[in-house]
């Protein structure tokens, strides 16, 4: 009894969806996704929405296939091979049971899939049709067209005239959506796929962006698909705008100038404007006058649109973050430390605050503060941690590196002392009558120099902020040196808690010791090595120390 009646509101239900459908499309849309939506009309023109919607979901997505790069470690070769059979009766019996009946028809066929569930002689004819798609590996030209409808939603009713008031869907045949995609999708489910944000073990939510984008802006600097696409377009054009054929010279320029084709023909156009501007110049220097300028281009908007991200694009939003170090040092480090500083980055790491914003907790309090637990408060706030030393432990290993590249390379006229365990020299107390210590001192009594070094290991974000404090801090330290005849500096180093060093309050302290490039090069890896080594330790004890 329970099933024919479940059956009969079923098939009622379906008839009304239909006749509503065909009644007034604005009433089902409405019914059919359930929202709070006005039913208005839009009033602006079908050339006005074209030019909207396809501006606006014609760009570039975030998410692109790379080539594996060179430098990482090739994973094992996939364990299940392709599966290349042909499409059993079965499987489209399935796929088409598992479609929804109350789903809308497409105007183009205004087949419902409550047909294909009832018609089951219809299979045969299914099944002939998927397999020769599957053999050929080109589908029919029907199922490439959809008919777009517009959705009000609520800000509609202010501006019926704004397209952006209005949510575009597709409405395609059912073949094609429902039983086609999902079936040849199944398929290729079972090939594994070794991206790279995959394997970095980088999180679904995370923007991936900083592979690609330089190490001048804060990323690795891997090499794009569409990178390597622009290279061969420019080298294409170039040869074909500096031919020596007058026919093949008008139609690469006719290609360049072709608005309708804006996007496709990028690399035609910047080479003809290269050309324009060096003439006479030879096919492979037009080549890669064309190739930087579009790369760059190419950059500008990936870094552009990562900076537009709240939360995950705070990082390259910062001026001084950016070094070829950091990429370099990263792009080395072991497995579950570059998935550690990757997450970090795009702060997708599981702190309680993210778990309950993927509805994954309940309570986002630290378990040993009971403060909010975020990747701020992990790496640099929790009072717990730095009661048990955690944080100190991690300044004190970047400060002994700092600490040895100056007893290295400074002269013997030269005192050096470190609040270390292991520093030999004692605080110069006949100088400095004071119970303050900081991180290093370096004075010179022939030359009456005096420098005053101090670390800080803050968030990134809070640069200025540390620099800051740690200068209104030792006001009167500094003031009592110069009251000695000294010519006293203070120099605030600032290296972030993922590794990123604040290279204009490093250099000052460089100069001082003097330090080779090459051995420069070296501290700053091992600064970057040892920072983000340890904040991994960090945040592991962030639950229980």
């Amino acid at each position: 009894m329970k099933q024919a009646l479940s059956k009969a509101q079923s098939k009622f239900s379906a008839i009304e969806a239909n006749k509503l459908y065909k009644k007034n499309f604005w009433s089902f849309s409405k019914s059919l996704l359930e929202d709070e939506m006005s039913n208005v009309a839009p009033n602006f023109s079908a050339e006005e929405e074209y030019q909207f919607f396809s501006s606006t979901y014609s760009k570039p997505s975030n998410v692109s296939t790379n080539p594996f790069p060179s430098d990482f470690c090739k994973p094992n070769c996939p364990e299940k091979s392709f599966d290349i059979r042909l499409i059993s009766y079965e499987e489209v019996y399935k796929k088409i049971r598992s479609t929804r009946n109350h789903s809308a028809p497409s105007p183009l066929d205004g087949i419902p899939y409550i047909v294909l569930k009832k018609c089951q002689s219809l299979i045969p004819a299914l099944l002939n049709l998927f397999n020769n798609c599957w053999l050929s590996c080109t589908v029919p030209r029907q199922w490439k067209v959809g008919v777009i409808r517009l959705i009000p939603k609520s800000s509609a009713t202010e501006s019926p005239s704004d397209p952006i008031n209005f949510r575009p869907i597709a409405l395609t045949p059912c073949i094609r959506i429902q039983v086609s995609i999902k079936l040849f999708c199944n398929r290729k489910s079972h090939q594994r796929s070794f991206k790279i944000a995959k394997w970095c073990k980088l999180r679904r939510s995370a923007c991936t962006a900083i592979f690609y984008l330089f190490p001048q802006n804060a990323g690795l600097g891997l090499p794009r698909l569409s990178t390597s696409s622009i290279s061969l377009q420019s080298s294409k054009s170039a040869r074909l705008l500096s031919s020596h054929d007058n026919c093949v010279r008008s139609l690469a320029t006719s290609q360049a100038y072709n608005k309708s084709y804006s996007n496709r023909f990028s690399a035609f156009r910047e080479a003809a404007k290269s050309l324009s501007e060096t003439p006479g110049a030879s096919a492979a220097k037009l080549s890669d006058i064309t190739k930087s300028r579009l790369k760059e281009e190419h950059q500008k908007q990936l870094l552009a649109r990562t900076k537009n991200l709240h939360v995950q694009g705070s990082i390259f939003r910062l001026e001084n973050c950016s070094s070829d170090v950091w990429a370099n040092v990263v792009s080395c480090l072991p497995g579950h430390q570059l998935s550690f500083v990757l997450n970090a980055v795009s702060d997708t790491l599981p702190s309680n605050a993210n778990l309950v914003l993927w509805s994954k907790r309940s309570c986002d309090k630290c378990p040993l503060c009971h403060q909010r637990q975020t990747l701020l408060h992990v790496l640099n706030n929790c009072s717990v941690l730095l009661q048990c030393r955690h944080y100190n432990q991690r300044h004190d290993s970047v400060l002994s590196l700092l600490y040895n590249a100056a007893i290295n390379h400074l002269p013997h006229q030269f005192n050096i002392f470190a609040d270390l365990k292991d520093c030999e020299v004692k605080f110069p107390s006949d100088i400095i009558p004071t119970a303050q210590r900081p991180d290093m001192l370096i004075w010179n009594n022939h030359t009456l120099k005096f420098y005053v070094i101090e670390l800080t290991i803050p968030f990134e974000t809070n640069f200025f902020d540390a620099n800051k404090r740690k200068s209104e801090r030792y006001t009167d330290f500094m003031m009592t040196i110069k009251s000695k005849g000294f010519t006293c500096k203070q120099l605030n180093i600032q290296i972030g808690s993922r590794g990123f060093i604040d290279t204009p309050s490093l250099l000052p302290f460089l100069d001082v010791i003097s330090i080779p490039p090459h051995n420069q090069r070296q501290l700053l890896s091992s600064i970057v090595k040892v920072t983000i080594k340890e904040s991994l330790k960090i945040w592991l004890a962030r639950n229980n120390i």
